[in-house]
């Protein structure tokens, strides 16, 4: 797409050294997606996270206590192998970044207000059961801020799941000239929405900014397809 936001949000830093079965622990550091699975599952693993398309990981070494987990945590986060010749891959968590996690919004049952329209534009992927959205608003500096993922359902059925990107600036009206970009993270559930004779969905996400050549707002869209734990970046 020709809007399409580029955000470098998953920058890994290649320290790569050779090892052996001797020498675990000296891997590159990575982010990624995930999910709190157990608590203390036993005395040599603090907790485990079911990784979007990495399989479990056992949590061995966690660098940001003051960030309490909870089991059905959304997560995402820093990490560094420390050992991968076990049946669950060793991990040491480095830290989380900031994530908003919340299920879908349905049109039929939301108000409008609470949604909002104001412009927000994004890039997404697939990952697990979850569509992982990286955003940018406008911000004046002086309300808080809501985006939700709403799930269109009173539209007739074309063979795609509509998906809007919605913002509320609690009355905010700047523009990128005027104001200050805000960039993030979020992720949304969606495998709710795959027919129940079926193993995929077909997803068109929606959002509105400002086209580059006008200045005019103006809806943006892009298809995939959604197949479970299969990472797919909407394109």
């Amino acid at each position: 797409m020709k809007n399409w936001l580029a955000l470098s949000l998953l920058a890994a830093i290649a320290i790569i050294s050779s090892c052996s079965t001797a020498e675990v622990g000296r891997y590159s550091r990575e982010t990624t997606f995930g999910v709190i699975s157990s608590i203390n599952p036993n005395n040599r693993v603090l907790f485990q996270i079911l990784t979007d398309n990495d399989g479990m990981f056992d949590v061995v070494s966690y660098g940001t206590p003051s960030h309490g987990v909870y089991v059905g945590e959304r997560v995402y986060f820093d990490y560094e192998v420390w050992d991968d010749n076990t049946r669950n891959t060793k991990v040491k968590v480095r830290g989380f970044h900031s994530i908003i996690s919340k299920p879908l919004d349905i049109l039929s049952q939301s108000d409008e207000d609470i949604l909002g329209s104001d412009p927000i534009r994004c890039s997404a992927s697939f990952g697990g059961n979850y569509i992982n959205i990286n955003y940018e608003y406008i911000t004046l500096g002086g309300n808080d801020h809501a985006i939700s993922l709403v799930y269109d359902d009173t539209t007739p059925d074309d063979g795609y799941a509509d998906l809007y990107l919605r913002h509320n600036g609690g009355g905010e009206k700047g523009t990128p000239a005027s104001g200050t970009s805000v960039i993030g993270v979020a992720s949304f559930p969606i495998s709710e929405l795959i027919p129940n004779d079926d193993y995929k969905v077909e997803i068109r996400l929606h959002w509105t900014w400002w086209d580059s050549a006008t200045g005019d707002l103006k809806e943006e869209s892009a298809t995939a397809t959604f197949i479970p734990f299969v990472d797919s970046r909407i394109i």
